[in-house]
């Protein structure tokens, strides 16, 4: 076993710094690995004989996770030729403490930088079990789900269509990143929590209101484009978050949808609803090592879709007061084409949807998309050879930023963020206020609207928690 008398002053100074704790537990095993290595191999090159062996630095480092005890000698030597950090950081017992000193100072960053790492690894570690613990939740038995998502729609709904005339209007209404659970306190010219979310999608259902009433459309097709919930994907995000737990934070979406839901049906005759998920939706950090079922999505659109259930119920009494046609005023345009029941409507997440809007002779094909794996120069070709046809209309999130886009025959409108600028938009330049799209059709007109949000008011809860805990 190595002991501390045969280790130079800084070999000394660095076993002790890359301690984790009293059990001597190392933050980096194979960095120390690689030291002592290199020490062993100069002493012996001075034809010294070291005080240990490669066996001995395979028992104090711990290695047996990296590789047998049979294969030590390689697997230094590729370590070796891996870690250059520590190169001519190695000093003779005869050289002063002071230069040692200043060595190990030399070391100070990377010392901090593993140790960063390493409590980001653990934080990481941490979430992904509770994403797994989270998403155990949603085998609860559909009957505990549709009560837990019961809503009452008494507070939000006005009936106002007893007179409804409508036009040949479509209108689209484009959703995204609402980061669900995200909290920002008056930083960038912002302030997001549970409340504020509350408060902007009201806001949001009014203005929407406002100009539906001016179109009288037949149909509204309400596209969420990904990122509803702030999601686990990030340890920034984790830490100011003003709901960490993810299966929270689909709650707390669908409570504010179904506000949003509700408040719009009472103006239009029928509400199409369709989606996508995106990056933040995801269970796991690392795109790769996520399925179409690692994801909230599928979570938080089962939950959407119970209260929708539940707030076309108690429409149909209202209609049937006002001797109005009995029907569903909210559907919804499943993720699974495949699906026998409603069950497995959202029993996966895509990363992109795509309808057709319209009849034969109108017909409008569109494809949703949240953007991350899609090249903003590149979008509309990437779909197209997706679908093997060429849209109509692509509508995009995750940029935080609302703009428009043509590309041949097609258009891309790309969505702003309900949750306002974020240090993901600062860092992309992007300083855009809360904001969430409409996009209407008539007449062989395009009318994109942008309907820009407060960015928080109100110290008052809105927010009513019997629906949410």
């Amino acid at each position: 076993m190595i002991e501390l008398q045969y280790l130079t002053p800084i070999g000394q100074e660095l076993r002790n710094r890359w301690m984790k704790d009293e059990n001597d537990n190392f933050i980096d095993n194979k960095l120390y690995a690689y030291y002592l290595y290199k020490e062993k191999n100069k002493t012996e090159k001075e034809g010294k004989r070291s005080p240990y062996t490669l066996e001995d630095i395979y028992d104090v480092c711990g290695l047996e996770d990296e590789c047998p005890k049979s294969r030590i000698s390689p697997y230094l030597c590729g370590l070796s030729s891996g870690y250059e950090l520590l190169d001519n950081e190695i000093v003779s017992d005869d050289e002063t403490n002071e230069y040692c000193s200043k060595q190990v100072k030399s070391l100070e960053k990377t010392y901090q930088r593993v140790k960063i790492e390493q409590k980001k690894l653990n934080i990481r570690n941490y979430y992904s079990n509770l994403a797994i613990r989270n998403a155990a939740k949603k085998e609860y038995s559909k009957e505990e789900m549709i009560d837990a998502m019961r809503f009452d729609v008494s507070k939000y709904f006005n009936i106002n269509i007893d007179t409804y005339s409508p036009t040949e209007a479509r209108v689209f209404l484009l959703l995204s990143d609402f980061h669900a659970g995200m909290g920002v306190d008056k930083e960038y010219n912002n302030t997001y929590n549970r409340n504020v979310f509350i408060e902007r999608l009201i806001e949001l259902a009014h203005k929407t209101i406002y100009k539906l009433k001016q179109v009288k459309p037949q149909v509204v097709y309400c596209n969420l484009l990904g990122d509803m919930i702030n999601g686990i994907i990030h340890e920034d995000g984790l830490k100011n978050a003003s709901e960490s737990n993810a299966y929270r934070q689909c709650k707390l979406f669908a409570h504010g949808m179904a506000i949003y839901l509700t408040m719009i049906a009472g103006v239009v005759p029928k509400i199409y609803v369709a989606g996508v998920k995106g990056n933040h939706d995801r269970m796991y950090k690392q795109m790769d090592a996520c399925t179409e079922q690692d994801t909230f999505y599928t979570i938080y659109m089962r939950m959407l879709l119970y209260s929708i259930k539940s707030i076309n119920e108690q429409i149909n009494k209202e209609k049937a007061k006002n001797n109005l046609p009995l029907y569903d005023t909210i559907q919804v345009i499943p993720n699974n084409s495949h699906a026998t029941s409603e069950d497995e409507y959202f029993d996966m997440g895509l990363s992109t949807n795509a309808y057709i809007s319209g009849t034969d002779d109108n017909a409008i094909k569109i494809i949703l998309a949240h953007g991350e794996n899609t090249s903003k120069t590149k979008a509309a070709q990437q779909l197209t050879e997706l679908y093997n046809q060429q849209p109509d209309y692509v509508f995009m999130g995750h940029f935080h930023q609302s703009a428009k886009q043509t590309n041949g025959k097609t258009t891309i409108y790309y969505n702003g963020a309900l949750c306002g600028p974020d240090k993901f938009a600062q860092n992309k330049g992007y300083n855009c206020p809360p904001s969430q799209s409409m996009l209407i059709l008539e007449d062989g007109i395009e009318d994109f609207i942008t309907f820009e949000l407060q960015s928080g008011w109100s110290n008052e809860s809105v927010f009513d928690n019997k629906h949410f805990e």
